[in-house]
């Protein structure tokens, strides 16, 4: 696409206009604040401007779709705030996680996620431009044909992926010879390391399977019952949650059921206004606190949690900065770069070293065996990555590439997610939320993303295929079909 037709388009759109002086002001700042950031003080005020910082840019590598896609229908996004409240702001602001590191390693972290985050921003609004640019001669929208047909076969097809994937689940349990939440350590259980991994090592592929097939899925069967009312879609949807919840994955459990609330809640601007509320302050109170409160029952998990203090154990539920800041300190004295072998190291099974979960570990523990680490690994940003693999270009590279990348398919989504019927715009979040960010994150893929990407196209066909034989004869509807089955909602 052409610089000068670029510039045609954005001068139609006002909006467009505002995202680039935003990217302007964006490097501007970032240009200013970098140099003042590698030579703040330690005073007070040096710290509460290096700690508001750091939480910035990390909040932009978690919400950066926003840019792309401002519209109630991004649940995906809506859910990222809970955790950035979680993971960042009560962290660092309240219970001050980086004091307890070096400075020189807080201030190269602080820098690099600054630097990572404004090119990763400039990378979303460009991805966004250039979606809008190429769509605007040549529209890009599937086709909605007969929405009660294709919802009728959609959740039919979810509800059968899932019964599969709750048997599967429970024969794992079965073959394994135990339930991990209820095991005698339930957090060495739930990574299925030391003594855990014997049993798992003959079903492993069943068991994997299908608990991300239950994970990506559960909210499509709820989105389904509420459409029809019917109770055995309700129960199936119950065992599902209880079956991920029995794996210890509290993530799946709880992130299928807030989509579900999401999603009807997305319908309404007041109701969502008052989900990314509910969500801002019951993420860190429930979702980061739960291992402590099942503990606090069945005496379990307390491992992880150091103290009481209700800050600090949500700091320690979702303890991303301290893992950061540990592993920069490990990494920095040796640099020893991987050159990009962790980006595909995930598509080879079986402990491969270069595998993103087994490298990250090796660094925190060297010459220590992955498993006998409790962990399945860290959740490093974007910035991490491109430093560990090239150094400082790196950090700009994958930053904005990732970002440009996130910017096409949150612009895609955009324009589908909250068309047609509710139960097709779940179909298309979940196929967002699987090939979507695996394209943005394409330096982390991995082998276990493909059961979540093989369901959710399943799921999602049925509107693909028949986008395909629509063509340009546009949506096809039944005269008299009764749409209100299909939930059909509005923008």
């Amino acid at each position: 696409m052409s610089g000068p037709r670029i510039i045609r388009n954005i001068a139609r759109h006002p909006g467009q206009a505002a995202l680039c002086i935003a990217a302007v002001v964006a490097a501007a700042v970032t240009g200013i604040a970098i140099p003042a950031l590698a030579h703040v003080s330690e005073s007070s005020a040096g710290n509460i401007l290096n700690q508001i910082a750091l939480i910035a840019a990390l909040c932009v590598f978690s919400l950066a779709s926003y840019v792309a896609w401002p519209s109630r229908w991004n649940v995906v996004a809506h859910l990222q705030v809970g955790f950035c409240v979680s993971a960042y702001i009560i962290p660092v602001l309240v219970v001050g996680v980086t004091d307890q590191y070096p400075a020189r390693t807080l201030r190269l972290y602080t820098v690099m996620c600054v630097l990572g985050a404004a090119v990763h921003l400039l990378g979303v609004i460009a991805g966004r431009l250039t979606f809008d640019s190429l769509t605007s001669r040549h529209p890009l929208r599937l086709p909605r044909p007969s929405e009660v047909r294709l919802t009728a076969i959609a959740g039919q097809r979810a509800g059968l992926l899932v019964a599969l994937g709750a048997v599967g689940l429970a024969a794992s349990f079965y073959v394994i010879g135990f339930v991990p939440i209820l095991a005698e350590d339930p957090l060495q259980a739930k990574f299925l390391k030391g003594a855990y991994q014997n049993t798992y090592a003959q079903v492993a592929y069943l068991y994997r399977t299908s608990l991300y097939t239950l994970s990506t899925l559960l909210p499509v069967v709820l989105i389904t019952w509420w459409l029809t009312r019917r109770p055995r879609l309700l129960l199936l949807a119950a065992v599902a949650a209880v079956l991920l919840a029995g794996a210890g994955n509290r993530g799946p459990a709880l992130t299928g059921l807030a989509l579900f609330v999401g999603l009807l809640c997305a319908r309404d601007r007041r109701t969502t206004i008052m989900f990314v509320a509910g969500i801002a302050l019951l993420y860190p109170f429930v979702g980061s606190t739960l291992f402590y409160l099942l503990g606090s029952v069945a005496g379990s998990f307390q491992g992880i949690y150091a103290d009481t203090d209700i800050f600090q154990v949500i700091a320690s539920g979702t303890p991303d900065v301290s893992d950061h800041l540990l592993f920069l300190d490990r990494f920095l004295p040796y640099q020893d770069f991987t050159y990009g072998r962790t980006f595909y190291g995930g598509l080879i099974p079986f402990q491969y070293r270069w595998s993103p979960a087994v490298w990250t570990l090796g660094v925190l523990y060297p010459g220590v065996d992955s498993n006998a680490t409790v962990s399945g690994g860290l959740r490093l940003p974007v910035a991490i990555w491109g430093f560990t693999a090239f150094g400082w270009p790196g950090v700009v590279g994958l930053s904005s590439v990732s970002g440009f990348l996130l910017g096409l398919v949150s612009r895609l989504a955009a324009r589908e997610v909250g068309n047609g019927s509710l139960l097709r715009s779940t179909a298309l979040l979940t196929l967002y939320i699987t090939v979507g960010t695996q394209i943005a994150t394409f330096y982390l893929l991995s082998i276990y993303s493909l059961p979540a990407i093989a369901v959710a196209v399943a799921v999602a066909w049925p509107w693909l295929a028949e986008s395909r034989s629509v063509g340009k004869a546009g949506p096809k509807v039944a005269a008299g079909a009764d749409l209100s089955r299909a939930a059909t909602v509005g923008r």
